[in-house]
C-alpha cells in the first residue's frame, strides 16, 4: 500500500513525464472531432437578495453565503488545425452555508466557444477564445426569522 506521499510523487512524475511524448503522436490530433471532460470547483461566495421586491421584508440578513461547489462538464468540438469550436454541457451544485439560511443553487448550463490555438512548442499551445452561452438556476432557500417567529422560502428558476 502506497502511501500519500509516495502516491502524489508518482502522480507528479507522471505529469512530468507525459510532455515528452513524440510530437508526431500528437499530430495524429490536429484536425477532427474531439471529446472534452471536465471537473473543479467553484466558489460561490455569497448572493444578496433584494428581499423587498421579493415581498419578503421579514427576512433579518438577506445575504446568503454559499459553500465551495463541485463542478463538471462534458462536451465536443471540432478542430480545424490552430481554430477550434467546441459545446459543453455542464453542472454544478452548491449548498447554502449561511446560519441565517437553508438550502441549495442548481446550476445548468450549455456553452458555445471558439478557440485559437497559439503554438509556441509541440507541448505548449496558448489559445485565445471566446463564447456565449445559456444557463438556468433552480434555487431553494429558507429563511427562519426568530424575531417574528416566521419561515420564509424562497423558490425559483432562471
Amino acid at each position: 500500500m502506497l502511501t500519500s506521499h509516495l502516491r502524489a510523487f508518482c502522480f507528479l512524475l507522471g505529469l512530468a513525464i507525459l510532455p515528452l511524448a513524440p510530437s508526431h503522436a500528437q499530430e495524429i490530433f490536429d484536425k477532427g472531432f474531439y471529446a472534452v471532460a471536465r471537473a473543479g470547483a467553484s466558489v460561490n461566495p455569497e448572493l444578496k437578495f433584494d428581499s423587498e421586491a421579493l415581498g419578503v421584508s421579514a427576512i433579518s440578513d438577506d445575504t446568503v453565503k454559499y459553500k465551495v461547489a463541485p463542478f463538471g462538464e462534458v462536451g465536443g468540438g471540432y478542430s480545424f488545425g490552430k481554430f477550434r469550436v467546441e459545446e459543453t454541457l455542464g453542472y454544478s451544485s452548491s449548498n447554502a452555508k449561511s446560519s441565517n439560511a437553508q438550502g441549495r443553487a442548481r446550476f445548468y448550463y450549455l456553452t458555445v466557444s471558439g478557440f485559437a490555438d497559439i503554438p509556441i512548442t509541440d507541448v505548449v499551445v496558448p489559445y485565445v477564445g471566446g463564447g456565449m452561452g445559456a444557463v438556468r438556476v433552480d434555487s431553494d432557500l429558507s429563511w427562519a426569522n426568530a424575531l417574528s417567529d416566521t419561515d420564509v422560502t424562497i423558490q425559483g428558476k432562471a
